[in-house]
């Protein structure tokens, strides 16, 4: 890819902070698209605390939430939307990568470019799991002024970028309450795609975006025919879906690996 074609931030309309012209629309054909949710953050720690104690509640059981339940409940009253990776998280991050570097993920599947969202959580589960292949962005972000990669870095990833796109992060306040529609990003976001060069990308971001991704636009008969429900994706979970020319996905997706808890075990 030219340089003039490395997008290096997508705002949430598409457009770029580049004056370069659009790379031409390739021939209609299906694209492999392999999505990865971030690793746990401190948000779904606070929320996991926070459900547990109120589970205990509903069971009858009235003790009091402990130090580490009530700071997670408090943590919650500021909505907190961009909060960095936990200590488990981090490590899921490790485990993800070490998985694929030993599978070769990137070299067999031949992935031509990684795309992630704009949250610290995404962002930063992005550059641990693509660190060893020195996937970095050809020049920093103006959102992660710190990835400024070194000339040999630059060289390496000039054949398989990761560039940040803004329209991709989780499900906010507004679309939750029902003031905004999801669904007009997700359907910016697989026109975006479409429009891409490239036919086997990786997508590092959010459980709900991407259930909203696959629930409109998956073709009849898949994992979500219209009126069903598409399972969240674990922490770090890697699947595998199939993008038509029309803009649907295909009938099946495909768990490559399996997130969460399972993914330290098979770590540690």
């Amino acid at each position: 890819m030219s340089t003039a074609e490395e997008t290096l931030s997508i705002a949430a309309d598409g457009s770029t902070s580049s004056r370069a012209e659009p790379s031409p629309s390739p021939p209609p054909e299906s694209k492999v698209i392999f999505l990865i949710r971030h690793a746990e953050s401190q948000n779904n720690v606070a929320k996991r605390d926070t459900a547990n104690v109120f589970r205990r509640w509903r069971h009858g059981h009235w003790s009091w939430p402990n130090a580490t339940e009530w700071s997670s409940m408090t943590s919650l009253l500021a909505i907190p939307m961009d909060t960095d990776l936990s200590p488990d998280g981090i490590q899921q991050a490790q485990a993800l990568q070490q998985q694929l570097q030993a599978q070769r993920f990137v070299e067999s599947e031949g992935i031509q470019l990684i795309v992630h969202s704009h949250l610290i959580r995404a962002r930063r589960t992005c550059h641990t799991v693509f660190a060893a292949h020195h996937l970095v962005s050809p020049s920093p972000s103006p959102s992660c002024p710190n990835d400024t990669p070194t000339s040999a870095e630059s060289a390496v990833s000039a054949a398989v970028p990761i560039v940040q796109h803004d329209a991709i992060y989780e499900k906010s306040i507004t679309e939750h309450v029902g003031t905004a529609d999801l669904a007009q990003r997700t359907e910016a976001f697989v026109e975006w795609l479409q429009q891409r060069p490239e036919t086997r990308l990786v997508v590092v971001g959010h459980s709900a975006f991407f259930r909203e991704l696959l629930r409109g636009h998956t073709a009849p008969g898949g994992d979500d025919d219209g009126g069903g429900s598409v399972a969240k994706m674990d922490n770090c979970e890697v699947r595998r879906v199939e993008l038509q020319p029309n803009g649907r996905f295909g009938a099946t997706t495909t768990t490559v690996v399996a997130g969460g808890p399972a993914l330290l075990a098979v770590d540690r």
